[in-house]
């Protein structure tokens, strides 16, 4: 049986936007799947959502493939650097990353920019030889670009970007509750 970590983005728990449909979705597949409900994700801190995850993923051990939303993208990465994960799938659905924060939150959302601002400045070695990434992304989201995106995180091996139009954050706000695409990278 495949295991797949799942964690869902800031704002959010396990149970909204396309989540709890992936989770049956692959759990008719056979898929043993781990959704745990992080804490704080109305404030996060770095490290208090690392402590978090490293310490579920201790418990439930190695795993098939990691799906990741959002914010807790950055936090993946940490995850997988702490633990020298490697051999997993990674998907990236909406990943942020360090442009957020100097050109939209900054400007616009600054209280966001301040609370979220460590997750932007940590330093990540993106060296993991032998994982594979799958970043989704929107053609029309209102904050992460197609091309700085695709920047940014090509400083990790073996990633595959998927554009889709009119997706924007991959969430309920767009009316996405179902994403059947990403079942083609969880085989």
């Amino acid at each position: 049986m495949k295991k797949v970590l799942f964690l869902h983005g800031r704002w959010w728990d396990g149970q909204e936007n396309w989540f709890s449909w992936l989770k049956k979705e692959l759990e008719t597949r056979w898929f043993q799947v781990f959704n745990p409900e992080l804490p704080n994700t109305d404030n996060p801190k770095l490290r208090e959502q690392v402590d978090f995850i490293s310490n579920y993923y201790e418990k439930i051990g190695k795993v098939d493939y990691i799906v990741w939303h959002s914010l807790w993208c950055l936090t993946a990465i940490h995850l997988i650097e702490k633990f020298d994960i490697s051999s997993v799938n990674c998907i990236f659905v909406w990943p942020a990353y360090k442009w957020i924060t100097e050109e939209v939150w900054k400007n616009s959302l600054w209280d966001v920019y301040r609370n979220l601002k460590e997750y932007f400045d940590s330093v990540v070695l993106y060296k993991k030889l032998w994982n594979r990434y799958t970043i989704f992304l929107s053609d029309n989201d209102p904050y992460i670009k197609v091309d700085s995106a695709k920047n940014y995180y090509s400083k990790i091996e073996n990633v595959k970007f998927l554009v889709f139009h009119n997706m924007w954050h991959f969430n309920e706000g767009a009316s996405i509750k179902k994403l059947p695409e990403i079942l083609d990278y969880l085989s």
